[in-house]
């Protein structure tokens, strides 16, 4: 079976295209159509995309990721700051600001992992649908 998507031959048992569409819709999901151009020759084809759950928990790992970088900036200017004193209470705020980008980045992580295990769980509801299916 050909991919309308990107020209790819698929087995005629494949359920999902490696470019990643679905031959298969999957029980859970909405529709959307999209038009592509390839080789100068216009084809319209539906993508199924999947309805996304853990709204309120994505927000807040890209809020706490962007928290992070805010972080992060405000230590490197408190690095700066404090190296251009000169002074001893110069160094204890740089060696404090190490310490705030050090918190930023653990906060860039946390936002990072939420993501991906929202992405997770996403994936693997999607393989069990499309197993359902067959």
């Amino acid at each position: 079976m050909k991919c309308p998507l990107c020209g790819l031959e698929n087995p005629e048992s494949a359920m999902q295209c490696d470019c990643g569409y679905y031959f298969i819709k999957p029980k859970e999901t909405t529709t959307k159509t999209t038009t592509t151009t390839t080789d100068n020759s216009q084809s319209s084809f539906k993508q199924f995309e999947v309805k996304s759950h853990f709204k309120t928990l994505l927000a807040y790992g890209n809020f706490t990721s962007g928290f992070g970088w805010v972080i992060i900036f405000l230590g490197i200017i408190g690095i700066i700051g404090g190296l251009a004193s000169g002074k001893d209470i110069g160094f204890g705020i740089a060696v404090g600001g190490i310490f705030i980008i050090l918190s930023g980045l653990s906060m860039i992580i946390l936002g990072q992992l939420i993501s991906c295990f929202v992405s997770i769980e996403r994936n693997t509801r999607v393989t069990y649908e499309l197993l359902q299916a067959k």
